[in-house]
């Protein structure tokens, strides 16, 4: 062997030792990563660790990994259940609820590899575990979303069929009820079209393709005409907006999204009183806002509100699909700005968009 290849033998050797293994593994901080003795005890703790599940290296050696595991999973006997599962298959994969020091709990991804010496025998368990709580609950709402898609796809359409059949039924009888179920299909068809209308939305917000270009446009005239837009929304009537103007730097498409979903939310989920939009000048922004007088949002919402699917506890009565305020929130941050809620239960909301003036 020449000392050029020595030489990157030696590096290899390098490489691969366990010193320095065991010193990357340490510096991890988006992975939990632990190794486990043949029982399941802790005998490393890298950095991650500490991060996911909030215990100090010292306080937690030795310890027994069920110590991450929800009670009723310890009564069942999950923990050793794993490690058996492991040690059989050489890994195994699990998610669930794990507990950290604090009490509370996260949605782990964990996957525990089993370990062996050179000669064959046993030697342990290494551990990987990933808080995917974000993406679980995300999971959860997007099923919620779908159930609730499925069923309120399923009523309008059922209606649509039993009007028209009805029609067909009574052809050239009483103008009158066959003019009245032509108005439930009608309702109903508008139904699904907004369902749809929301489903494209959000679709559209989400496509990176999908380009937007800022121009000056004002505010307060891009509001007048999206009020009048709904002129047939039951309530409308209701909104006042703010006499003057108030320049911004949007895409056109974009904001009267915004004005749209903002508005029409308000209307939907206040029964009376009046609903104002405003827009001024706040330095290098511009603060635009609707308040309406409604039922307002659960403060267990507020921080989720914006969430795609997410309604709120006081809105699962209501059909919407918990889109609107999720595509204001991708719009406005997409063209610079922020979003921000205000509300207070059966008082009112207040929702704030801060576009680049313009």
């Amino acid at each position: 062997m020449n000392p050029g290849e020595q030489a990157d033998g030696a590096a290899r050797d390098d490489l691969v030792s366990p010193e320095l293994a065991a010193q990357l593994v340490d510096q991890v901080v988006d992975y939990a990563v632990i190794g486990l003795d043949t029982h399941g005890r802790i005998v490393t703790w890298n950095k991650g660790a500490a991060r996911v599940k909030g215990y100090a290296r010292d306080e937690i050696i030795g310890r027994h990994i069920a110590t991450f595991y929800p009670p009723e999973d310890q009564a069942a006997g999950l923990p050793e259940d794993l490690l058996n599962r492991a040690l059989r298959d050489g890994r195994v994969q699990h998610a669930g609820w794990r507990v950290r020091r604090d009490g509370s709990q996260f949605w782990g991804d964990v996957t525990i590899t089993a370990t062996f010496h050179p000669d064959g025998t046993h030697a342990g368990f290494t551990k990987v575990t990933r808080d995917m709580t974000a993406v679980h609950e995300s999971e959860v709402r997007r099923q919620a979303f779908l159930a609730t898609l499925a069923h309120d796809y399923r009523g309008p359409i059922y209606a649509i069929s039993g009007y028209a059949e009805m029609i067909a039924e009574t052809a050239g009888e009483e103008p009158a009820q066959q003019q009245r179920f032509a108005q439930r299909i009608l309702e109903n068809t508008q139904k699904l079209l907004s369902l749809t209308e929301s489903l494209l939305e959000l679709a559209h917000t989400e496509t990176a393709e999908v380009s937007l270009a800022p121009v000056s446009l004002d505010a307060l005239a891009r509001a007048r005409t999206n009020v009048e837009s709904l002129g047939s929304l039951p309530g409308v009537e209701r909104v006042q907006v703010q006499p003057g103007t108030c320049l911004v730097r949007a895409d056109p498409v974009a904001l009267d999204r915004i004005w749209t979903n903002l508005i029409s939310n308000a209307v939907k989920y206040s029964d009376d009183g009046w609903i104002d939009v405003q827009a001024h000048a706040a330095g290098d922004f511009a603060i635009l806002s609707v308040s309406d007088r409604g039922r307002g949002i659960h403060p267990e919402d507020v921080d989720t509100i914006f969430d795609a699917y997410e309604r709120g506890r006081f809105q699962t009565e209501d059909g919407g699909l918990g889109l609107g305020l999720a595509s204001v929130k991708r719009l406005t941050e997409r063209m610079d700005g922020q979003v921000a809620i205000n509300s207070e239960p059966e008082v009112g909301t207040t929702v704030s968009v801060a576009l680049p003036a313009g």
